[in-house]
């Protein structure tokens, strides 16, 4: 894999005021610095019925990160998304940060309310915090009738041999 500084690996929504609505997309194998498959700053932004499958970031948000913006996910799935917390360039570690490697399904960030509705979030995983989700300054979360299967976060730090991790909400890591 090689990352470049670029956000949203499939899609780029910045300083908007509108909100964008998709629905019924597969964003599968998306690579981004921020946001693997979407980075959204401003605005917000309606999810329904998509799926994100091995989708990367090098920073936040393996799938989604969600900048100031409100965010609302309904009835989608989220499996196999990784918030690596490294940059990889020519197979070489470029750079590693405490900040990096947060929500390996979706990071939110500010903004207004998150919500998010009879969703899956299964796999997915983040080098510091937040496996599934990792929600930051925003003005309200609500979770309704979502499962989350098998999601990690290692807390920054390596498993030792008997694979005890530091672990920082391997399904939801809340902080403001």
């Amino acid at each position: 894999l090689v990352f470049f500084n670029q956000d949203g690996g499939a899609l780029l929504i910045t300083d908007s005021s509108n909100t964008l609505t998709i629905n019924s997309v597969i964003f599968e194998d998306n690579v981004g610095f921020n946001g693997g498959a979407i980075s959204i700053s401003g605005g917000s932004l309606s999810i329904t019925d998509c799926t994100f499958y091995n989708n990367q970031a090098a920073y936040w948000g393996g799938a989604i990160v969600s900048k100031d913006s409100g965010i609302k996910i309904i009835r989608s799935i989220f499996d196999s998304n990784q918030a690596r917390g490294d940059l990889i360039e020519d197979s070489q570690l470029v750079i590693e940060t405490e900040q990096a490697g947060r929500g390996g399904g979706v990071y939110a960030n500010g903004g207004s309310r998150m919500t998010v509705r009879d969703s899956l979030f299964t796999s997915n995983a983040a080098q510091i915090a937040g496996g599934a989700i990792h929600a930051k300054l925003v003005s309200g979360l609500d979770v309704w009738g979502c499962d989350f299967i098998d999601n990690s976060a290692l807390g920054g730090q390596e498993c030792n041999a008997e694979n005890v991790c530091g672990i920082r909400g391997g399904a939801l890591f809340i902080t403001d």
